[in-house]
């Protein structure tokens, strides 16, 4: 029989999220404010995304960015799937299938 949750489990939960999500919304918002500084709201503007997408340290920085993610997941797929290839029909001892185990879940802890 499936166990059910405490009543307010459901309310903690949302709670936790929006603590999460908070500070999020609070840079989004704050973001297209036309203030330079501070929490006082001045108006709408994008004028400081248009001097980001300006900068050529920023775009350098960006496309650095995306050919290491391009490149580690091109890796990241080969090796992955030689090493499910190689469990699934490699009869291996149970040490050594330890191991391999331990390398797969090892980036989820």
């Amino acid at each position: 029989m499936k166990r059910r949750l405490h009543p307010l489990a459901g309310l903690a939960a949302m709670f936790t999220l929006a603590l999460l999500y908070a500070p999020l919304l609070a840079v989004g918002i704050f973001s297209v404010n036309q203030a330079r500084y501070g929490f006082v709201w001045r108006g709408f503007t994008l004028r400081w995304y248009t001097q980001l997408a300006e900068n050529e340290h920023v775009l350098a920085a960006a496309r650095n960015t995306l050919v290491l993610a391009l490149v580690s997941t091109a890796v990241a797929t080969v090796l992955g799937t030689a090493l499910a290839l190689g469990m699934s029909r490699t009869p291996w001892p149970r040490t050594a299938r330890r191991s391999l185990d331990f390398l797969v879940y090892l980036p989820v802890v």
